[in-house]
């Protein structure tokens, strides 16, 4: 009689309990790692979108006063509200917007900014006050396109934004206000430091 001859090198055999368990630990500390470092990007995220959000409004504020041959006030008022007016001819001011950066972010100097004479390489700020602009928080804009204080004069100035307790959220935006450029600068490590990019 003929026997049949199973294939294969023997029974098959499932996973144990235990090597289920492990798997699935593995599993879920990658993950956890993996969400961890995405919600710090969102954060980072954030204070990049801030800044930009700041730089947009002053282009903003500066094109009106070119194109429409007038001045425009753009106040910046902490924690994060950034308004636009109109400078009407007898003095006063038609509010024209209003926006918020996000609310993990402020307009304020995070300890451990970079500080030297000036602290952003365009040489404005101390790291002393969050809005700088001749010590005002507002910038006139001209119909020339420049950028002046209170007082008639060259508002060149900075602003800084950053999450409160993170370093590396820090951004600057400079404003040169003769010619009203702005300028965004950000954190970034250097062996031993930080300096702005």
């Amino acid at each position: 009689m003929r026997q049949l001859v199973q294939s294969g090198s023997g029974p098959k055999r499932g996973y144990s309990f235990v090597e289920m368990l492990v798997v699935v630990g593995i599993v879920l500390i990658l993950s956890s790692a993996a969400i961890i470092r995405v919600l710090g990007s969102l954060k980072l995220d954030a204070a990049t979108g801030a800044a930009q959000l700041v730089s947009e409004q002053m282009r903003e504020a500066r094109q009106s006063a070119v194109s429409d041959r007038k001045v425009y006030l753009l106040t910046f008022t902490a924690p994060g509200t950034i308004a636009l007016a109109l400078v009407n001819s007898d003095g006063t001011t038609t509010a024209i917007s209003s926006v918020n950066i996000p609310t993990n972010v402020t307009f304020h100097c995070e300890a451990g900014i970079p500080t030297t004479s000036a602290t952003t390489p365009d040489g404005f700020g101390l790291g002393v006050l969050a809005i700088d602009f001749n010590g005002s928080n507002v910038i006139y804009f001209q119909p020339d396109g420049a950028g002046r204080d209170s007082l008639g004069r060259v508002a060149n100035g900075v602003i800084y934004v950053s999450i409160s307790g993170q370093l590396e959220s820090a951004h600057a935006v400079d404003l040169f206000g003769s010619t009203g450029r702005i300028k965004t600068w950000s954190i970034y490590q250097t062996v031993g430091t930080r300096a702005w990019r």
